[in-house]
């Protein structure tokens, strides 16, 4: 899949991020992992970084995205408590667009 035409920003990290995560923003303009399904999601972090580094995030296109259980192309995605893709949960985040292994996948933001 090509990742081509991907929108992406530069957020400030609120903590560690593990590249490939869903997050979301806190009240103060930083990012953090998305916590919980509920959490409004901004992105995925393209490249992992520490606390108080400036993070990647894609905001829009095809990103990768760490899973944590099989997912299949077409399946609705929300999101665990670390940012993972999954399947279990009431908001829709995204739309998985590709399959790369057992534990990640190319979803469409």
């Amino acid at each position: 899949m090509a990742y081509q035409g991907n929108t992406i920003i530069s957020l400030k990290a609120a903590e560690n991020l593990e590249a490939k995560r869903f997050v979301s923003m806190t009240t103060n303009g930083l990012v953090l992992a998305t916590s919980s399904n509920a959490d409004k999601i901004v992105g995925i972090t393209k490249d992992g970084v520490k606390s108080g580094e400036v993070a990647p995030v894609i905001i829009s296109g095809v990103a990768e995205v760490e899973c944590e259980a099989t997912i299949n192309v077409g399946d609705v995605i929300k999101v665990n408590a670390n940012g993972k893709a999954n399947t279990i949960g009431t908001e829709i985040n995204a739309i998985c667009v590709g399959t790369i292994d057992a534990t990640k996948i190319e979803v469409l933001l």
